[in-house]
């Protein structure tokens, strides 16, 4: 920010310009912390005095311009803005591990490191919201293990299965492939999980479903934690971004979005982004008519856009392992307002979702609604997942590319690398797209496709009138295979 490298007065002047540039904003204005490299200052009595000076003109200046510029604490400002985004500030960085972050950021006249745009390794997460996620879930592990007492050996036989869930390899992108190698994401994910299993006491653990920040982004999430699954629910979009199967270690949400990298040919580009997270009981209000290839390309048509709505909390019930969550969506071309109550319910390894529609604006909703399930299993080769769907009393195997189908009683997937089934089942016999979800990342210095999951979309026409309500449900079980 300049603090002590530049004069008071020229630092005031950017920080005016800064605000006038933002003025019509609708929050209360940019919010800029100020950070002293202290390593700096004060090697001698004279450099002491000096910044001494240049602080004490810099308040002066402050309590000149009160009627723009405000000092406030950090606490003050968390209670007053609602977090917008995750930022790491920047830190110390090791060379070689950022060039390996962005190998292919340079052309012919420049160098990889000055090009590139992380500013430190914590910079990744901000880039790949999977690596943040890990992070996080190692994060909390970490707290578990720390929380064990009266058992030496079950602390350290945890501590030893976090510490393999640290290896970095998995949180970055790297030569390897790094976070684009689904295999050493579930490989830091299993250890993780183990880590946590064993943290658990037999005959205390008790299923529960909370309220905690598990992923750092200053905003509660919903946690079921249960003997054969754990869960995890985000108020925005009021999605699952999280669903290990513990007796496997297995988290079938090890998904991936996918970005524009500097690497990326024609081809690539081609095969489409991923503008919304690929992850579970993501919800969609589609314009009518909707193309396959376009939504497993990542565009979409929306009447109301579901996906970024922070939902509310309604209750919790502990008793029932039960969480509702309420929304409001709006459509401004016609006046139309949609409220979804959403409600999730856990029993052992099954997750039931209930939703009911209401049209409480003044114009008609003509629609699908959609609700999307990505699941990630070891690939798609035919010894490791096979795909089953049924349509009324007929069950037929599905391929895992491209598959469009009507009035769907139920899919299976069958994981045969972990020996058990994935299925859905939903309400009123949707029509159901089924596609699989790669992304290309760097192998060995070279652009490689890697499977990500498996992306199921349940579809249901809707109309809905003013004051018209409506309720669909699905359901998702783990099971082990017959």
């Amino acid at each position: 920010a300049g603090m002590f490298t530049r004069s008071p007065d020229e630092l005031v002047e950017d920080l005016r310009s800064i605000s006038q540039a933002e003025e019509d904003e609708k929050d209360a204005g940019p919010v800029i912390s100020l950070i002293v490299d202290g390593s700096n200052l004060a090697f001698s009595q004279d450099e002491a005095e000096s910044a001494i000076r240049w602080y004490d003109h810099f308040l002066e200046l402050v309590s000149q311009n009160t009627d723009w510029l405000h000092v406030q604490i950090p606490g003050r400002i968390m209670r007053t803005h609602a977090p917008r985004r995750r930022v790491y500030a920047p830190t110390t960085k090791l060379d070689d591990l950022m060039r390996w972050t962005i190998p292919y950021a340079a052309d012919a006249a420049g160098d990889a490191d000055d090009r590139s745009p992380l500013r430190s390794f914590r910079s990744v997460m901000e880039t790949y919201p999977e690596s943040a996620r890990l992070y996080a879930k190692m994060q909390h592990t970490h707290v578990l293990v720390n929380q064990v007492r009266g058992d030496k050996y079950r602390k350290m036989t945890a501590r030893e299965e976090l510490w393999r869930g640290q290896s970095h390899f998995a949180y970055w992108h790297n030569r390897f492939g790094g976070i684009y190698r689904s295999s050493l994401r579930k490989a830091a994910y299993a250890a993780l999980i183990e880590a946590e299993k064993t943290t658990r006491e037999r005959g205390i653990f008790i299923p529960a479903v909370s309220r905690v920040d598990v992923d750092l982004d200053g905003d509660d999430e919903i946690l079921y934690q249960g003997n054969e699954i754990n869960a995890y629910i985000h108020r925005t979009g009021g999605r699952l971004f999280e669903l290990d199967y513990i007796s496997r270690n297995w988290n079938y949400l090890d998904t991936f979005q996918r970005r524009p990298e500097i690497f990326h040919d024609d081809t690539t580009i081609a095969a489409g982004y991923d503008r919304w997270p690929r992850q579970a009981f993501v919800d969609h209000l589609l314009v009518p008519g909707q193309d396959q290839e376009a939504f497993a390309r990542g565009v979409r048509e929306q009447v109301v856009d579901l996906t970024d709505l922070v939902y509310e909390l309604d209750s919790l019930d502990k008793d029932h392992n039960s969480a509702v969550l309420v929304a409001t969506g709006r459509d401004e071309r016609d006046f139309a307002q949609i409220v979804v109550r959403k409600t999730y319910r856990f029993v052992k390894s099954r997750i039931d979702v209930e939703y009911h529609l209401s049209n409480t604006g003044m114009g008609g909703i003509e629609a699908e609604f959609a609700v999307e399930m990505n699941l990630s299993f070891r690939s798609l080769n035919p010894g490791d997942l096979r795909l089953h769907m049924r349509q009324g009393r007929q069950r037929t195997e599905i391929s895992p590319d491209n598959v469009a189908s009507e009035a769907v009683s139920d899919l299976q997937f069958l994981d045969l690398a972990n020996n058990t089934v994935v299925t859905l089942n939903p309400s009123d016999r949707p029509d159901v797209w089924s596609f699989p979800v790669e992304a290309v990342g760097i192998l060995w210095n070279r652009p490689n496709w890697f499977y990500q999951s498996n992306c199921a979309v349940l579809r249901w026409p809707l109309t809905l009138d003013p004051s018209e309500e409506r309720t669909i449900a699905v359901s998702l079980k783990i099971e082990r295979k017959r």
